[in-house]
């Protein structure tokens, strides 16, 4: 048997939706516990973990989306999951502070189904929450020291400028009737392909890799952003079966897995618009 085929079995088993939570939901509830008690109870409520009242709640999380393609383009470097919790579950603790802030920036009220922390608990405490989850995700990384730990940490502190960068950018966009349509796709590319990015390019620092694959998954990122915001919100890559909800990564050699093996499934449940939204 090859070892895509090796590979991509083993994916399928260990990187499903279910263990990919049962590995990081862990270490971001931890995380989460340690913030001053008003704010762990607007980003314990974000997430899912519990509902206004503090009281717990099933079904946390998002998708994982980002954690999910970490582990698997880890697979491609002979990495466990366990090599890469920290850096997994900052990029998910960044997304989500994302989404607070996004939810705030639009006055959407609903998120995943119920009202958004903003409409919850107020502006301002969500904005503050938001922040802190920023700050947790940084925590995280500065204080694992895996390998290749200086420029993981350089890495999240440069996709954290380059969200800021395109979101303002996002704001201040005014269409022009001959090139609104790519200039926006491009803002909004730059703002949401950072975290897709440091989520594939992350096991390639770890593995000592510093060159073509990881610039080849960094170019995946992109490539998969760009994807979904032109095929109608699906995630369309070119080789291997992936999913929104569940993500599988062949590797194609021994240097590590190009961005041609990255691509869409759907291998879990459906969990709505809000959380589809929540990909990009």
């Amino acid at each position: 048997m090859s070892r895509r085929d090796t590979s991509s079995i083993a994916l399928d088993a260990a990187m499903s939706p279910r263990i990919v939570r049962s590995s990081v939901l862990p270490v971001i509830q931890q995380q989460v516990s340690t913030l001053e008690p008003s704010l762990a109870r607007v980003c314990r409520y974000h997430l899912g973990f519990a509902d206004k009242h503090g009281d717990s709640s099933v079904g946390a999380g998002g998708k994982l989306t980002r954690a999910g393609l970490m582990m698997a383009a880890a697979d491609g470097f002979g990495l466990k999951p366990e090599d890469l919790l920290a850096p997994a579950a900052a990029v998910e603790l960044l997304h989500n502070a994302t989404l607070i802030h996004d939810d705030i920036i639009d006055a959407d009220e609903l998120r995943r189904g119920r009202p958004a922390a903003w409409k919850a608990f107020g502006t301002s405490l969500a904005i503050l929450a938001g922040n802190a989850l920023q700050a947790l995700a940084l925590r995280m990384v500065v204080d694992d020291s895996g390998p290749g730990h200086e420029e993981i940490v350089s890495t999240f502190t440069e996709a954290m400028c380059l969200v800021h960068a395109g979101q303002a950018r996002e704001l201040a966009f005014q269409p022009d009737p001959g090139s609104g349509v790519a200039e926006y796709e491009r803002i909004v590319a730059e703002k949401n392909s950072a975290l897709l990015e440091i989520s594939l390019g992350t096991p390639a620092v770890r593995a000592g890799n510093r060159e073509n694959a990881l610039a080849a998954l960094r170019s995946a990122g992109r490539h998969l952003v760009l994807q979904r915001h032109s095929c109608s919100g699906e995630w369309v890559a070119a080789a291997s079966v992936m999913g929104e909800s569940g993500l599988v990564l062949s590797a194609s050699s021994e240097s590590g897995p190009g961005p041609d093996m990255v691509g869409p499934v759907v291998t879990g449940e459906d969990e709505g618009d809000e959380q589809a939204a929540d990909l990009g």
